[in-house]
């Protein structure tokens, strides 16, 4: 009966997937990174992962742009950061805690209360702690008066430095970073947001061993997808630095699947 049961919620859960009509490309903000776009280099994270910035649409935002750039770091191909020139003025309180681009986060992303702060040259900004609402990981949003006008942006936090050098001009044009003192908003990040701690390699070693974890169990080797998922939740935990977050259900709910696959019914309800 138990093989029965897993076999039918596997079966419902592709009928459901499969009758859900995905969203029309422009609904989001960006995929992964375009091939054969041009890019240009934008110096290093606060993780030492070398980034690049290259032109992105903004259609989902809803929001007049003069510019959308994306950051890739560390060889992720999912964007470390999105940084957003405002075509109109605006005042920063009101876009770091209404409007449009604050319900885009919000979608994504849950986020505390804005908090005042500066970045490079004492400018301006305000600074959004999140958690991404699929798997718990730190995320932030930044609201600036930029060098070109109000910039609304979103990224790893190890990525701030980088948007702080784009957003204020000070990166060199080989994308060398200029060498300038750390901001308040770079400070305020790493006791608040972990900015020293996670980077884009982190996210992209999780989402390889996902694929793969996928991969092996859909090939029926289901002692290699338990291995494979369980280093994912490893990483995982690594990052949320607790072995009881709820945003550890994935990766268990996984290893749990794949036990019961081999057999070890007991271990699988324990972890179910």
């Amino acid at each position: 009966m138990r093989n029965v049961a897993l076999a039918l919620f596997v079966a419902l859960s592709g009928l459901l997937q499969a009758g859900c009509a995905g969203p029309p490309p422009e609904a989001y903000a960006s995929s992964t990174r375009a091939s054969g776009t041009e890019s240009r280099p934008v110096g290093r994270n606060q993780r030492n992962e070398a980034c690049v910035a290259q032109r992105a649409g903004g259609a989902a935002l809803g929001l007049p742009l003069a510019h959308a750039e994306e950051v890739f770091c560390g060889g992720w191909t999912q964007p470390s950061a999105r940084i957003y020139t405002l075509r109109e003025p605006g005042d920063l309180d009101q876009l770091a805690t209404s409007g449009r681009w604050r319900e885009w986060i919000e979608r994504r992303f849950q986020c505390e209360t804005p908090q005042s702060t500066t970045i490079l040259g004492n400018v301006p900004a305000r600074l959004l702690a999140c958690t991404r609402r699929s798997n718990g990981s730190s995320h932030m949003g930044l609201v600036v008066r930029g060098r070109d006008g109000i910039v609304v942006a979103d990224g790893l936090p190890a990525t701030l430095p980088v948007i702080e050098r784009m957003v204020t001009g000070q990166v060199a044009p080989e994308g060398d970073s200029a060498p300038v003192a750390r901001s308040e908003a770079v400070q305020l990040a790493v006791s608040r947001l972990a900015a020293d701690r996670v980077g884009a390699a982190d996210e992209a070693q999780y989402d390889r061993l996902l694929l793969l974890g996928r991969d092996l169990n859909q090939t029926e080797n289901f002692a290699g997808a338990e291995d494979v998922y369980r280093q994912a939740l490893a990483a995982r935990i690594a990052v949320l630095r607790s072995d009881s977050n709820p945003n550890l259900a994935m990766p268990l709910m996984h290893i749990a699947i794949n036990l019961s696959n081999q057999q070890r019914f007991q271990e699988a309800d324990r972890l179910f």
